[in-house]
């Protein structure tokens, strides 16, 4: 199944919005997320898509980009896995900004720039942007294992990353 879905604009919606739902349904989720109770975060999933997404406590967000009601559920991370890890299948659609699963480090850079953050022990990369930050891990074997797009987690002045 191929698809070609807006990602950043699920980012920072939150439970019950219509938006919310909507953006859900083009996933093939139809699952409310479960309940915060004492966690910080919660996740639901499309494991045949590769898609895993995290939820926060709205109290909880470095940098609100909106107003929330208390203990909201935002929709705060959207991770598209590149290859098969436990349940879930490779991610087929289009990734943010042109990427792929196959570049390369060098090639992450040439076509986003240099990176915020770099966390060589995971290996890691994060490019911050005013309404969001994209997260590029890397694999074993020189590739892509993961991107995720997020929330920002700093403050940021590039208003938006890639072509």
């Amino acid at each position: 199944m191929k698809v070609d879905i807006d990602f950043i604009s699920g980012l920072g919606l939150f439970w019950p919005e219509l938006d919310l739902k909507r953006f859900l349904a083009s996933l093939a989720i139809l699952d409310e997320p479960p309940p915060l109770n004492d966690s910080y975060s919660c996740f639901l999933y499309n494991h045949g898509l590769g898609i895993e997404l995290t939820f926060k406590n709205a109290d909880l967000l470095k940098f609100r980009p909106r107003d929330y009601p208390r203990k909201a559920r935002v929709l705060q991370n959207i991770r598209l896995h590149g290859e098969t890890k436990g349940a879930f299948s490779p991610y087929r659609g289009a990734i943010p900004f042109g990427l792929r699963f196959d570049m390369t480090k060098q090639s992450l850079i040439d076509r986003l720039g240099p990176p915020s953050w770099v966390a060589e022990h995971i290996p890691s990369m994060r490019w911050d942007a005013e309404r969001y930050c994209l997260f590029a891990n890397l694999s074993e074997t020189g590739g892509v294992r993961s991107v995720s797009v997020q929330t920002p987690v700093v403050e940021a002045t590039r208003p938006s990353l890639g072509a």
